[in-house]
């Protein structure tokens, strides 16, 4: 993992938790806000953990959520 997907990852999950919200919410969240079917539980996961790559599109529709 480098230090910016850890950094970014460890940002998420820490505004996700003070928001009181699960990865389940927010998954949700951002399958709602861009009409998507779904947008999984695990990817947000692998995203906290920095266990994935995520795009600048995908970090702006998870802060959007």
């Amino acid at each position: 993992m480098t230090n910016l997907k850890g950094l970014i990852g460890t940002q998420i999950k820490a505004i996700r938790k003070a928001k009181g919200l699960s990865q389940q919410d927010v998954a949700d969240r951002v399958a709602e806000n861009t009409g998507q079917m779904s947008f999984s539980k695990s990817r947000i996961s692998e995203i906290e953990t920095g266990k994935q790559n995520t795009t600048l599109e995908t970090l702006e529709m998870i802060i959007k959520a």
